[in-house]
């Protein structure tokens, strides 16, 4: 399991996010899974943090990131868009930031909480990612 590595401020608004048992996930925008919006982001390396229920987390996010908030779902092959020393901060406009030690990967990571009610039926997409 690779660990991912928080800011202070950043792993404040992970335990917000994650309060009431939900499910942290790191999800590569590339129309794969419930969470991602088709892929509109395909030409950009782009990532959104989801909070989501426990069973609204699909087979799609089948590897485990440690962090000090508990772990942090993904895709297997998300890993291979980040080396060996991923970092989650809060940069600018209280957005999520992603690097590791080859530099920045993205700085404008978004931000989707699914509620138990948000219907995710197999094929449909949720909510569109900002870009």
């Amino acid at each position: 399991m690779t660990e991912v590595k928080l800011t202070a401020e950043a792993a404040s608004k992970l335990r917000n996010l994650s309060a009431g048992g939900k499910k942290l996930v790191l999800d590569l925008d590339d129309g794969v899974g419930p969470f991602s919006s088709l892929g509109s982001c395909a030409l950009n390396t782009h990532f959104n943090v989801v909070a989501a229920p426990a069973d609204k987390v699909g087979a799609d996010f089948n590897q485990e990131l440690d962090s000090e908030v508990g772990p942090i779902y993904i895709k297997d092959y998300s890993t291979d868009y980040f080396g060996n020393q991923p970092k989650i901060s809060l940069g600018m406009g209280n957005a999520f930031s992603i690097s590791d030690e080859t530099g920045l990967l993205d700085s404008t990571v978004g931000t989707v909480e699914i509620q138990e009610d948000t219907p995710l039926a197999v094929g449909q997409k949720g909510p569109a990612a900002s870009c």
